[in-house]
Order: structure tokens, then C-alpha cells, then sequence
């Protein structure tokens, strides 16, 4: 079975989607959290600025741009996504390490996994199936 790149976009448009749906969800449902883990979030967030911070911040705006511009390069097929969406995941994941315990309630959590598997599935049709072509040359669609 091949994917056509309607149904890429789409799987591209749900990762995201499933994406700022964890987010917001988990902003929304931070109120159901157990008391001493709104406590933690609480203390965290009125935490005075670290080193470490800053080196998360600096890094991860550049990082959110960049993921911006491979979302779109990916719906383009520009031959530059391809490479550009891997190593936007190695770094998100390499960032993971060093940003410290994260606290979610089930369903913002599940919202994240689902955009984990999505761009899994994506990075597997951009990398090892027959749509890598897509991104060989401009391609006005």
C-alpha cells in the first residue's frame, strides 16, 4: 500500500494537531492533578531563572522556528525538510534529557504520544518508503 501525498499532509497536519492539543490540554487540565503535584508544576514555574534555563530557552526557540519551517517544508516537499525534520527530532530528544521531570494529566499525555508516533510513521515514509522521492526535486503542488 503507498501513501499519496494528500494523505501525507494529512498525517503531517494530525502530528501537529495531536501536538498543540497535548499542550493545551495540558494547561487546561492541570487543576485535576493531585495537590502535591500542582504544587511541584507551581514551584517550578515561580523557581528563580537557572544557567540551565537560559541554555533551554536559547536553544529552544531557534528549535520551535525550525520545527515550524520543517512542518512547512515537509507540506511543500522542499528537498531540504527531509534532513532539516530528522535533525529537528534528534535535538527535541537530545533537549528532552536536560528539561527535567514533566508532570501531565493522562489525557494531555496520550495527545503526546499519538504526535510521537505520528512523526514516527512520517520519518518512516520520508526516509525508507518510495514518497522520499517526493522531496528529490521542487514539486509545484
Amino acid at each position: 500500500m503507498s501513501i499519496t501525498k494528500g494523505q501525507f499532509r494529512w498525517l503531517v497536519t494530525a502530528s501537529v494537531v495531536a501536538t498543540i492539543l497535548g499542550v493545551v490540554v495540558s494547561f487546561a487540565t492541570e487543576s485535576s492533578l493531585p495537590a502535591p503535584l500542582r504544587d511541584y508544576l507551581r514551584s517550578q514555574w515561580e523557581a528563580d531563572t537557572t544557567a540551565g534555563d537560559i541554555v533551554l530557552a536559547a536553544v529552544g526557540i531557534p528549535l520551535l522556528i525550525t520545527f515550524v519551517v520543517s512542518v512547512i517544508g515537509l507540506y511543500r516537499f522542499w528537498r531540504f525538510a527531509r534532513p532539516l525534520t530528522v535533525v529537528v527530532w534528534i535535538v527535541v530528544l537530545i533537549l528532552q534529557t536536560f528539561a527535567g521531570p514533566t508532570v501531565n494529566s493522562g489525557f494531555a499525555t496520550s495527545l503526546y504520544e499519538l504526535g510521537a508516533l505520528l512523526t514516527g510513521i512520517i520519518l518512516a515514509v520520508i526516509c525508507i518508503t518510495p514518497a522520499r522521492r517526493w522531496f528529490e526535486k521542487t514539486h509545484h503542488t
